[in-house]
């Protein structure tokens, strides 16, 4: 379950991410006993797992149970194990914590893996905690820090050709900027946020984009464009199966 995790990983930021995320709903209950087995015999296999599956919990609605074994196979593993693990252990539960609503706790994990990363010198993850930062420090009133956050993981992204964080990385500039009331701004970085997406068939990305520009257009009131894209949004968001976004749609 450890090399079926790892080997998941990379699919559910591809295009056949809804596949994949069915395949891991199906073996839920068989990650849970592989995860809890590892725990007490193979704590680095434990810490495999909930490293590699950590968007699948994100998507399908599994907050709480992911920061719970998350935090469960750091604490087992301690500091001595591998750093690369460690560091996608941390910024995982950052994810959680962020949607859940504590910054705080958030910004603290995702500081810890962006440490992690650097010290690895892992590129990908250094860019994608520096996106999730750059949100958290725009949830704690910061736009100025989320800002430069969001631009060094584009710079990032952008040398590693890594059109994917790259669209993340714009997405979290137009969530900055349409903070400061700079609409028109956001919309632009929302658009070329989501034609990258379509570009590169990340379908998982498509529909946050989407809501941001229904947001957006809400708010320059242009509510039939706003409706349009809600309504996009609540499709996508039911084919993916992703609880969340369902709510958002709705909201």
């Amino acid at each position: 379950y450890a090399r079926l995790s790892e080997a998941v990983e990379p699919e559910l930021n591809q295009g056949k991410a809804v596949q994949w995320l069915e395949t891991l709903e199906q073996e839920h209950d068989n990650l849970r006993s592989a995860i809890e087995w590892s725990l007490e015999n193979q704590p680095e296999n434990a810490l495999r797992i909930v490293g590699a599956i950590h968007y699948f919990w994100l998507r399908r609605g599994y907050l709480s149970e992911g920061s719970k074994w998350t935090k469960q196979a750091l604490e087992k593993n301690g500091e001595r194990a591998d750093p690369k693990l460690r560091a996608s252990a941390y910024f995982g539960i950052g994810l959680f914590t962020r949607r859940q609503g504590d910054s705080e706790a958030a910004e603290l994990c995702l500081q810890e893996s962006l440490r992690l990363a650097r010290e690895t010198g892992n590129k990908r993850l250094i860019s994608t905690s520096l996106v999730s930062l750059a949100l958290v420090k725009m949830d704690q009133g910061d736009p100025t820090q989320g800002k430069a956050a969001a631009e060094e993981s584009l710079t990032i992204a952008r040398e590693l050709n890594d059109r994917r964080i790259s669209s993340l990385a714009l997405n979290s500039l137009g969530e900055i900027v349409r903070t400061q009331k700079d609409y028109e701004a956001a919309r632009r970085f929302y658009e070329e946020a989501l034609t990258i997406a379509k570009d590169e068939s990340a379908k998982y990305l498509i529909p946050t984009y989407i809501i941001n520009l229904a947001a957006v257009a809400c708010l320059l009131e242009d509510y039939r464009t706003a409706r349009l894209y809600s309504l996009e949004y609540l499709k996508l968001s039911e084919e993916l199966e992703d609880k969340i976004r369902i709510g958002h749609a709705l909201n």
